[in-house]
């Protein structure tokens, strides 16, 4: 009984350990992709960078929000293959991050909306709307910044 109980921990022990190893393992590889993205947007431009964030499409983009040398805002997208693509936000941005939040609530009643960040799809900038429904389902809802059309919607089920 008591070698039983000594492997079981054992066994216990291991399974914890490998799974402490492949989260800090991810955690590095984002840490380390984001940084990686972050030094191409700054050497590209060199303009400094607002804020941040990670998307997920058909590959990877880090979308950067940055001010240009005259201080008007800047969205930098860099994707996996270190492409650096830049969108003035007095030329590009038509649709603004409120009124896609207006234009969501108007299309549908959701019962909160959690993240309203920039994104990149279908090679076009849009808005990135996570919103929670009555029934608990998250949304994932995208406009386009340019020209507020509705681009697609992901619903996660309970």
């Amino acid at each position: 009984m008591k070698k039983w109980l000594i492997a079981s921990s054992v066994c216990l022990a291991l399974i914890l350990w490998l799974i402490v190893d492949i989260v800090l393992s991810l955690q590095q590889d984002q840490q380390t992709g984001l940084a990686e993205a972050q030094a191409l947007a700054e050497a590209e431009t060199g303009w400094k960078i607002v804020d941040q964030s990670r998307f997920h499409c058909d590959q990877t983009y880090f979308i950067f929000t940055m001010r240009d040398d005259q201080e008007q805002t800047v969205f930098a997208v860099v994707d996996e293959e270190g492409q650096v693509k830049t969108f003035a936000v007095d030329e590009h941005v038509q649709l603004s991050e409120e009124e896609a939040v207006l234009r969501l609530l108007t299309d549908r009643a959701y019962r909160t909306v959690k993240a309203v960040r920039p994104a990149y799809t279908n090679h076009e900038l849009c808005w990135e709307i996570v919103a929670i429904d009555e029934e608990g389902r998250w949304h994932y809802v995208y406009y386009a910044m340019d020209n507020g059309q509705f681009i697609k919607r992901y619903t996660l089920e309970n």
